[in-house]
């Protein structure tokens, strides 16, 4: 599962996923089509990558649900401060090495 609300980041992020030799099972731009997709008993989610901030919003509510689940999931971010959560982040921009390792960890 993807969550990025930027279009263009969106398609490079589910092209190196891809690349990474991945299926990328949704790609979201908002936090409601992906809870609802997380909630459908059709979901079928191994990992997530989860953008922290979708235009002012936070990914956080479906951080918790992923948690609940227990599917494993990282942060992309361009803010350096911290998340105040414990998870794994990536910082933006960040290279097709530094997502397979993180991937890799999940």
């Amino acid at each position: 599962m993807l969550l990025e609300d930027d279009a263009v980041i969106g398609m490079l992020l589910e092209d190196m996923v891809e690349t990474l030799g991945c299926i990328v099972e949704g790609s979201f731009q908002a936090l409601e089509p992906a809870m609802e997709a997380l909630q459908s008993r059709e979901s079928d989610f191994d990992a997530a990558v989860l953008d922290v901030n979708l235009n002012g919003q936070s990914s956080f509510p479906l951080a918790d649900l992923l948690d609940q689940r227990g599917i494993p999931y990282l942060f992309s971010s361009g803010y350096k401060d911290s998340l105040g959560r414990n998870a794994p982040r990536l910082n933006k921009p960040f290279s097709l090495e530094e997502l397979r390792i993180a991937l890799d960890k999940l």
